[in-house]
């Protein structure tokens, strides 16, 4: 998905990138963010998954969460975003 998301940035688009934190944790972690770090229209964002971060992960788990969790602090990143003057309002 992030490379998708560079070559849309490519063709001009904003890019908000949104990950849970823990993929986010491992995405900086490896260097990976390091590239788009000087691209202003290009941000990385993260929001909780439900779990903690010591659970391993399991496909259950973690459909289980984000059904129950994702979903209030999804919506308050929008809310964010949409309020930012930095950020351009985001559209479907």
């Amino acid at each position: 998905m992030l490379h998708l998301a560079k070559l849309l940035h490519a063709r001009g688009f904003y890019i908000t990138f949104v990950n849970t934190n823990f993929n986010h944790k491992r995405v900086t972690r490896s260097g990976g963010a390091m590239a788009l770090k000087h691209l202003e229209d290009f941000k990385l964002e993260s929001i909780p998954d439900g779990l903690p971060l010591e659970h391993g992960r399991d496909v259950l788990s973690l459909c289980d969460a984000t059904g129950k969790y994702f979903s209030s602090p999804f919506w308050d990143l929008v809310s964010k975003l949409n309020g930012s003057i930095q950020v351009p309002r985001l559209t479907a």
